[in-house]
């Protein structure tokens, strides 16, 4: 599992929606954050808690004039596409999602903001 996280950085206003995947790439949760002033945000996203089979993530843009996930010393433009990559920290490498529809959220953590305006 790598034990490094995530970095989700937006620029303007909106909200993005970050799904969480099992181990077998099944989507288990979502939860959404948002961005009430127009500015600069960042979220952290660290390895997910195992006790609730958080092991990966994908993201939707909604609204921000640009999104970007850095991730194992890449950075990913995901301004435009819902959930066109997946970021999976136990295996530590990057897959298209099959199924993105989840559950309601469980806001169980994992999420951390950064940075806002």
């Amino acid at each position: 599992m790598s034990t490094t996280g995530a970095i989700i950085t937006a620029f303007g206003l909106g909200s993005v929606v970050i799904t969480f995947y099992d181990n077998l790439q099944n989507p288990v949760d979502h939860q959404t954050h948002f961005g009430v002033k127009n500015g600069q945000y960042k979220w952290s996203i660290n390895p997910i808690r195992t006790d609730v089979s958080k092991y990966a993530f994908s993201v939707e843009n909604k609204g921000f004039l640009s999104l970007q996930v850095d991730y194992e010393g890449n950075t990913h433009n995901l301004t435009t596409g819902a959930n066109t990559i997946v970021f999976d920290f136990w295996n530590r490498k990057t897959y298209v999602p099959v199924k993105t529809a989840s559950s309601p959220d469980q806001h169980l953590g994992g999420v951390v903001l950064l940075q806002q305006p």
